[in-house]
């Protein structure tokens, strides 16, 4: 991680717009306080990423939030078609006056935009949207991204995609936790099952102001959490998940099977649209956690 925010410090002095790949579901903890630090005196569209299966209401109340900052923001979903397009318009919006400027001196000055954000946040999906074509290796995994790729995207238009970069040090569990929910962390490093209830616990807590989600969760499983859950209730609700999706080992629910389940539903969509992180939120006191 490190010598990634090395390269894209490099990098930076070339580049006139950063395009801040975010996902919608988890806008506070994808952000990136060293990544911040060195991008601060740049030109910057921020992007909430798979706004699609995000909670429509607090991907707004997110939007307000950066834009009462005076940021650019725009709610995306990088796999759609147009995509690209809309990314486009709004840097050109950014760039407007630096291109008037040009046009009065009579120059064709190549415009360069670098896309970064942590792994796994669709940069890699965007750019081969703009190219029109596959023009960079993409994934569903973290780490996909190895090298930076300066891309020709058009006549006076270069991107440079870059990998992910996650922080050196997580200050709080909870944003690891997010990170770890929507698959920006490598999961070989990773307790499923564990991982498993924390996010059901999470759910629940989410439940008071998400109502959908106590529905999508008893029509899917069977279950039914509420905002004080128990560590008890935890396990069993993950055993049921298990026991409807066949996940059995010797008789016994296969829990972080059943895990690896409610994850991947829920990075796909299919849990419904779901945002983990609410704009004010006070991050709940605990250790610092390495990854």
């Amino acid at each position: 991680m490190k010598k990634a925010l090395r390269e894209i410090s490099e990098r930076l002095k070339l580049v006139d717009v950063v395009i801040y790949m975010l996902d919608a579901r988890a806008i506070g903890s994808c952000i990136n306080p060293e990544l911040d630090k060195l991008i601060a005196a740049k030109d910057i569209l921020y992007c909430f990423n798979k706004a699609d299966i995000a909670n429509a209401g607090v991907t707004k109340e997110w939007a307000k939030h950066f834009a009462s900052q005076n940021k650019n923001v725009l709610e995306l979903n990088s796999l759609k078609q147009n995509s690209g397009a809309k990314v486009l318009a709004e840097v050109n919006k950014i760039i407007a006056p630096k291109l008037e400027r040009n046009k009065t001196r009579g120059i064709n000055k190549t415009f360069r935009l670098m896309v970064v954000g942590i792994p796994n946040s669709g940069k890699s999906t965007l750019i081969n949207t703009i190219c029109k074509g596959k023009k960079t290796a993409t994934g569903d995994r973290p780490g996909v991204t190895r090298a930076q790729q300066w891309v020709r995207a058009g006549q006076y238009l270069e991107i440079l995609d870059t990998p992910g970069a996650l922080y050196p040090k997580f200050l709080h569990q909870q944003i690891a936790r997010h990170l770890a929910y929507i698959g920006s962390i490598n999961p070989n490093i990773l307790d499923y099952a564990e991982l498993g209830m924390h996010f059901l616990q999470r759910l629940g807590v989410l439940s008071d102001r998400q109502t959908d989600i106590v529905k999508n969760l008893s029509e899917r499983y069977g279950i039914n959490l509420g905002s004080q859950s128990e560590e008890s209730l935890l396990y069993d609700a993950l055993g049921a998940i298990a026991k409807k999706r066949g996940a059995m080992l010797r008789g016994q629910p296969d829990l972080e099977k059943a895990a690896v389940f409610l994850l991947n539903d829920f990075r796909s969509g299919r849990l419904g649209q779901i945002s983990l992180d609410i704009v004010g939120e006070e991050l709940p006191t605990d250790e610092a956690l390495d990854i």
